[in-house]
């Protein structure tokens, strides 16, 4: 099968940011083995040069269209814009400074027609420093079949969280909401696999996640560790709690990774806004904390003490706390 491709992609300041990432990526995308692509470069209200630049990719191939926002509505808005704009069955999310294996879609759309019953390929992370790769041709993918079960449970824990670097079946993403302006990637994320039956897990690199110490993922981290609470007390309450009992070890676990990432580098004030909302975050899911299994229990417990040694009898007083 041939199918169309749709690939999407939010682009905003990023010329200015990290000069040359814009062109290196639409070149990886351009140079893919699938040829049948389309690809829907969202420009978000850019003050640079970024849509000039995406403007004449898309006079060169006729594959690339330019949708323009008047002003910046954030990446989801954008994402959001991209994918009610694919004509193709298959949608793949990219962001702007990433560099593509150029047979990540070819090895994707392969493994999908192989596995109809499949909603999605799920590829693995692999953060990488440097603006070039050297790429090695992938001549026998390395792949798992997977449940909902298997496949969220590794969500939680791996932290594959992200939205970029998966090919879905259109389907998927018809019908989550897209509207949330704070652990971006992870809320979203949840809802797409929530919704997915079967998985197929691509463990062969083909997207690489340029890392910069300048990025967003590395700044910023006082101001995301307030928002990933919200984000995850929003979470709990419209998807996992009293609806996916099965699930609440490994989102407690996941959980107490992400909220206490950053937490030394907040200020006084952001600290003590960040125990307000673990005070809350523990007040809701308590009773359900205390009847998960043992062992992951057990795991989140050596999270938390990991980031707090101080803390070794917080466990034992939460209770009380919030009582």
């Amino acid at each position: 099968m041939n199918e169309l491709v749709s690939i999407f992609c939010p682009v905003y300041n990023i010329s200015s940011r990290y000069p040359g990432a814009l062109e290196r990526f639409l070149d990886s995308i351009k140079n893919q083995t699938y040829t049948n692509i389309e690809v829907i470069l969202v420009d978000d209200g850019s003050t640079d040069d970024s849509a000039a630049i995406c403007d004449q990719w898309a006079q060169m191939d006729n594959r690339f269209h330019v949708v323009r926002h008047g002003t910046n509505r954030t990446i989801n808005k954008a994402r959001e814009t991209g994918f009610r704009r694919c004509s193709g069955s298959l949608v793949f999310n990219a962001d702007p400074d990433d560099l593509l294996h150029p047979q990540a879609i070819e090895i994707q759309h392969a493994l999908l027609t192989e596995h109809p019953n499949c909603q999605m390929v799920v590829g693995i992370l692999h953060p990488h420093w440097g603006e070039t790769v050297n790429f090695i041709p992938i001549t026998n993918p390395n792949y798992e079949i997977l449940s909902q079960f298997e496949s969220v449970r590794r969500l939680f824990r791996s932290g594959n969280h992200t939205v970029w670097n998966k090919l879905y079946r259109r389907e998927l993403l018809d019908s989550i909401d897209w509207d949330v302006t704070k652990i971006n990637d992870f809320h979203l994320t949840l809802q797409i696999w929530l919704n997915c039956n079967k998985f197929v897990y691509l463990n062969d690199t083909t997207y690489y996640w340029i890392q910069r110490d300048l990025s967003v993922t590395h700044t910023n981290r006082a101001e995301q560790s307030i928002k990933k609470f919200d984000t995850l007390i929003m979470d709990w309450n419209r998807y996992i709690g009293g609806k996916h009992p099965e699930y609440y070890a490994d989102f407690f676990y996941r959980t107490y990774i992400m909220a206490t990432s950053g937490f030394n580098t907040l200020s006084h004030d952001n600290k003590k806004a960040w125990r307000e909302k673990l005070h809350e975050f523990y007040k809701l899911t308590w009773n359900d904390y205390i009847r998960c299994d043992a062992p992951l229990r057990e795991k989140v417990a050596m999270c938390w003490v990991k980031h707090f040694p101080q803390h070794k009898t917080f466990f034992g007083k939460i209770k009380a706390l919030i009582s």
